[in-house]
């Protein structure tokens, strides 16, 4: 999530301090980085959110929302914005990774000037509950860049600004065995710089945290990581196979503990622009050109057939509307219900790659809604199945009817309050988009507007059925003669 780690709460952090101070060094200080190598802080905080599994892909909508709309209050207000990292694990795991230069920057005060932080407060506050409601807990942590002990190629292979497959490996060293520990990270380094091994491998030290070493093994996909070779296969490539069965069981001498986990780079999440290197890559204009792309005299999303050889897949109803959109690798295939008003919903069978060959998601829209039974896989190929009710426990606090909240009847938009039924509903005009995306609150009927602008309101169940000359709430709820329950942060999103 997009907060401020003020570390209030450091019960994690005394905990470990007395194993952080007796943890091994492996390395020299940040500071003492190679000579052309890439500039990566010393320090980084580390915010690790574990998501309930079926309420990822709110948590991940909520929190490109909110990230997108601080950066875009920052950017009015001419205030910096530093980069956050964030990388997404197996098992619905979010971990957000912000560089700092020192441990006084951790206490340094706010430089945000006080009426740009209430502007701020006007995007999160409102999402802070509905973010939270989607965790099954999270901590934060404070981890050391380790540039002795970390791998960066001389002659790196990446053709992305981004790695698109990052393995990271966590090992806790026995008390005692720090010493071989560092000896065996260095004949590790001698190896991988011996086999010219294309990706970087960046160590942290979790200072304050579970005291682990943390390594990032970060490729271009995982296909280009397992053809390179783990680090059992770049030690046999380089030692020959009994000297690397013999490191091999050394280090496993040396630790109490280790873990393996897959993770994907996600700078959409945290809205960072591919101009901003990701650590341990190179800066995008050192990257190989990318292959020229056809021509493209349509819309974005309507890439011309020879851009990709699928196929529909998707046959939607009588009445409804087939939609093909196409995003980086990506594919989004759906049906469409037009509705008065320019209003569309989804309506119908949908289905979602990450890239051709890597399923994203696959079930059936209802007013635009998913309902029933839906396949959901991660980035790693691995899937669930997951029911979705037509009306949800948590929507049956006040009373909801499972129809779509928003309608166009005689020259008027009706937005039932009262009911809430969440769904996300458009509007698409030929020189204007809009996506409203309705969710019942604890308290309140939350919509969020995304179009140019982005803002969210918080309406009353008690202000029942409404009639507004236009879909703008920002200026019809005062009209109306009630209260202001929207809250507005300038923003922007790529064209749905």
């Amino acid at each position: 999530m997009l907060k401020t780690v003020a570390f209030a709460a450091l019960a994690i952090v005394w905990c470990a301090r007395a194993a952080a101070a007796a943890a091994p060094t492996v390395g020299a200080p940040a500071a003492a980085e190679a000579p052309g190598g890439p500039s990566i802080a010393p320090l980084w905080t580390v915010h690790i959110d574990e998501v309930r599994p079926e309420k990822a892909a709110e948590f991940e909508r909520l929190n490109i929302a909110e990230n997108k709309g601080v950066h875009a209050v920052l950017r009015e207000h001419g205030q910096p914005i530093t980069p956050v990292y964030e990388l997404v694990m197996t098992g619905s795991v979010y971990m957000s990774m912000r560089p700092k230069l020192s441990f006084e920057e951790l206490d340094a005060p706010s430089a945000v000037p006080e009426e740009v932080a209430k502007l701020l407060s006007a995007v999160t506050d409102p999402l802070d509950e509905p973010i939270h409601a989607a965790l099954k807990f999270h901590h934060n942590e404070i981890w050391r860049y380790r540039p002795a002990g970390s791998y960066i190629p001389a002659a790196p292979g990446y053709t992305l600004p981004t790695p698109g497959y990052i393995q990271i490996v966590s090992e806790r060293v026995v008390p005692g065995m720090e010493e071989k520990y560092s000896a065996l990270a260095d004949a590790q380094n001698a190896a991988l710089k011996k086999s010219g091994y294309p990706w970087s491998v960046l160590l942290f030290t979790s200072s304050y945290g579970d005291g682990a070493y943390k390594y990032l093994w970060q490729a271009d996909s995982k296909a280009a990581f397992l053809k390179a070779g783990d680090r059992a296969a770049v030690l046999t490539a380089a030692l020959g196979k009994e000297a690397a069965g013999r490191m091999l069981d050394d280090l496993k001498r040396c630790l109490a503990g280790t873990e393996t986990v897959e993770a994907a780079a996600r700078r959409d999440f945290t809205d960072l622009p591919d101009s901003a290197p990701w650590p341990g890559l190179p800066p995008r204009a050192a990257l190989p050109a990318p292959a020229a792309a056809p021509d493209d005299t349509d819309a974005p999303e309507q890439v011309a057939a020879s851009a990709a050889a699928w196929k529909a897949t998707v046959e939607c109803p009588a009445g409804k509307e087939y939609r093909d959109v196409r995003r980086d690798a990506g594919r989004e295939e759906s049906c469409e219900r037009r509705l008065p008003g320019a209003l569309v919903v989804r309506d119908g069978p949908a289905r979602s790659w990450y890239s051709q060959g890597h399923p994203g998601e696959e079930g059936r829209y209802q007013d635009g809604r998913k309902v029933g039974r839906w396949k959901e896989c991660d980035r790693f190929d691995r899937c669930h199945e997951i029911e979705h009710a037509l009306v949800e426990p948590y929507e049956r606090t006040h009373a909801v009817k499972a129809e779509i909240p928003i309608s166009f009847v005689d020259g008027k938009y009706l937005f039932d309050f009262g009911s809430c039924w969440s769904t996300t509903v458009s509007r698409r005009a030929e020189d204007s988009y809009l996506d409203i995306i309705i969710n019942a609150g604890d308290r309140a009927c939350d919509i969020a507007f995304e179009s140019e602008e982005h803002y969210y309101c918080e309406v009353p169940y008690s202000a029942g059925i409404r009639r507004f000359g236009s879909l703008d709430l920002m200026r019809e709820l005062p009209k109306a003669g009630l209260p202001q329950y929207c809250r507005q942060g300038q923003g922007s999103r790529d064209k749905p």
